[in-house]
């Protein structure tokens, strides 16, 4: 399955899938775009309707694998998906799947260190000895926000430090007064 996977908001104004709600069924719909987060890098997902019921609509003890069929049957037949039911197969047509599954958005500090963390990372292990402040190590360095960007930090070089992996992982977003606490 898939992870990190969203969901674009250009699904709600789609003319097909807002076709298929009103002639197939709202469920038929809602099942489109629940299978759209779970499907893999090559745009397929699992076609047996039991499976995909238990992936893509855990929880609705409402509905039964023949209405899973039905819907799958529904989106194929408006070519939304194709549906190979020998191989047990939902694939998405990739320029439609493409457009319809989203992408994170970034703020606008985290866009900014990802254009000049190349810039900032030799300046920076070099200013800190190119050893982990912490702990001394020069093995797995990486450049770290001492005030994270999600807690408002900046990319200044005064909020940036070397530190090794592990020592990394173990402040993950935590202000060293919190750290202490977890």
């Amino acid at each position: 399955m898939a992870r990190r996977r969203y969901l674009s908001t250009d699904v709600s104004k789609d003319k097909v899938v807002n076709r298929l709600a009103m002639e197939a069924d709202d469920f038929a719909a809602l099942l489109y775009t629940w299978m759209i987060p779970h499907a893999g890098d090559d745009a397929t997902v699992e076609g047996d309707p039991e499976e995909l019921l238990m992936v893509a609509m855990p929880g609705r003890r409402d509905k039964q694998p023949e209405d899973i069929a039905n819907a799958l049957t529904a989106m194929d037949d408006r070519g939304i998906i194709e549906w190979d039911r020998d191989a047990g197969v939902v694939r998405f047509p990739k320029e439609r799947w493409r457009r319809l599954r989203g992408r994170p958005t970034l703020s606008q500090p985290r866009i900014e260190w990802l254009k000049t963390r190349n810039q900032a990372r030799p300046r920076i292990l070099e200013r800190d000895g190119y050893g982990c402040v912490r702990c001394d190590s020069t093995d797995r360095l990486e450049i770290d926000h001492i005030l994270p960007l999600a807690r408002g930090g900046g990319n200044e070089d005064d909020n940036l430090q070397t530190l090794c992996r592990p020592c990394n992982r173990r402040k993950w977003a935590f202000l060293p007064d919190e750290e202490a606490r977890h």
